[in-house]
């Protein structure tokens, strides 16, 4: 808290964005003797009472447009919600910072603190969830946060932000806004487009994911993807010692039948894996190869592997119906995540894909061709089902448009194989008819057990208990 103390004791914070992390960040900074002033655009009804009033008890609060030249302060904290404004370079020239709440966090870190940061367009909840599990097996507390759950401001004052391990997860929107963030083990789980419309282009995207390998110091590691020559430009100039997973090379391998890490000498049946998918694995790759850089050991490593399972939304299954299974990805909001859900479940029989939604800026057209050659058929919803479509058709895949997900996912079972699946992975945000992911699957769950009960009623009986959705 001293390094937080010396920065902001006495001055003038302005926190844009009363979220969960610039709230987080606000009560921090007061902490630190901050004088604080709060902003936002929305109106006190939609934030909530209790939100508005917390702030409130730290500063002074504004809502509504914020001011044409930005929030003045001397320095000024962006949520990572908020999207890149001109005043933020104008405040930079003028000599304010305006950084992240991530940034405030690592203010105020301990030095004892190892700080295992995780990043990357796909993958990046699922491995630094294994990664906290890993942790939270030695004797060392752990905070698990940032972009997943607590936001990262919260580890400060903790035993974990003193001396333990800090977990974080981290998006591009926080890093690109994170100057100062000194990872011990910086993990970048892989690298495509995504969010291009928040950042204006690729290029300023993967920039914002490279800033984590760029804060590095002598002495860290990265955890890279072996033979992904974009994340290793990534890495290129960096001071930290680059460890590599991947399938076919890398200290911790996915081969056909197990998952191996070369170094510390164990190896783990794919079998008695709980996570499915080939892409979830490597994730599992990933994640065991920062713990053990992090220094935990093997047992508490392989236990974790053992007992992973899936997070909400992520290759989740959701229910059987007459023999065809029904997966929720919806957390799959880009083409890159959908491309993988569909390479990761090739083992598993024909798939159905639905996909669709908002549009975030990025082409169709790897989905097109990954579809063609692995999906059974497709169905297209929401705002870029046009956009799908001519995709779909241009590579030659089987589709068809549906007016809604529900209707896509009835759709679906109808053009599902015997023995196949239905497979939620958008490629898309929810924003056009969800107000998240999560709503978006848990609406597709209620889809595929409304399904069950309706064909059970068709056919005289109550379905098997094995196949009943949840």
């Amino acid at each position: 808290m001293q390094g937080l103390r010396a920065r902001v004791g006495g001055r003038t914070v302005a926190v844009v964005g009363l979220g969960r992390a610039g709230l987080a960040a606000g009560e921090l900074l007061a902490r630190a003797g901050a004088r604080l002033r709060f902003f936002d655009e929305a109106d006190a009804e939609r934030l909530g009472a209790d939100r508005v009033e917390r702030a409130r008890a730290l500063g002074e609060v504004q809502l509504g447009p914020l001011p044409e030249g930005g929030p003045p302060a001397d320095l000024v904290v962006v949520s990572p919600g908020v999207r890149p404004r001109p005043w933020e370079a104008v405040l930079e020239r003028a000599g304010v910072p305006v950084v992240s709440d991530v940034e405030v966090a690592a203010w105020a870190l301990g030095e004892r603190a190892t700080v295992l940061a995780v990043t990357g367009t796909n993958g990046k909840s699922t491995v630094t969830t294994v990664l906290g599990a890993a942790c939270a097996r030695t004797e060392r507390p752990t905070f698990v946060g940032g972009n997943l759950g607590r936001p990262a401001a919260e580890a400060a004052g903790t035993e974990a932000g003193d001396r333990g391990f800090v977990v974080l997860e981290l998006s591009s929107f926080q890093l690109a806004r994170t100057r100062s963030l000194r990872a011990d083990v910086a993990v970048l789980t892989s690298l495509a487009p995504d969010h291009l419309d928040w950042h204006g282009g690729f290029e300023a995207y993967a920039a914002a994911k490279g800033r984590l390998f760029a804060m590095q110091r002598p002495g860290s590691r990265a955890v890279l993807p072996w033979g992904d020559a974009a994340c290793a430009r990534l890495h290129a100039g960096s001071a930290s010692e680059a460890h590599f997973f991947g399938e076919a090379g890398g200290e911790v391998r996915l081969l056909d039948d197990a998952l191996v890490d070369e170094v510390a000498g164990w190896r783990i049946r794919r079998a008695a894996l709980r996570l499915v998918g080939r892409h979830q694995q490597l994730g599992l790759a990933a994640a065991a190869l920062a713990a053990r850089l992090g220094g935990v050991g093997p047992e508490a490593v392989v236990a974790t592997l053992r007992q992973s399972e899936g997070l909400p939304h992520r290759m989740q299954p959701v229910g059987t119906v007459r023999g065809v299974r029904f997966v929720d990805d919806s957390k799959a909001t880009n083409v890159a995540a959908a491309v993988a859900a569909l390479r990761g479940l090739r083992e598993q029989g024909p798939v159905v894909l639905l996909a669709g939604g908002r549009p975030k800026g990025e082409p169709f057209e790897p989905l097109g061709r990954a579809a063609a050659e692995m999906a059974h058929a497709v169905v297209v919803f929401g705002e870029a089902a046009e956009a799908l479509g001519r995709a779909l058709h241009a590579a030659g895949a089987r589709w068809e448009a549906a007016e809604s997900l529900a209707r896509a996912t009835e759709r679906a079972f109808e053009l599902a194989a015997p023995g196949g699946l239905v497979l939620l992975s958008p490629a898309c945000a929810s924003f056009d008819a969800f107000d998240s992911y999560a709503a978006r699957g848990e609406a597709f769950a209620r889809q595929v057990g409304d399904l069950a009960l309706r064909v059970a009623g068709e056919e005289g009986g109550a379905t098997d208990p094995s196949e009943e959705a949840p």
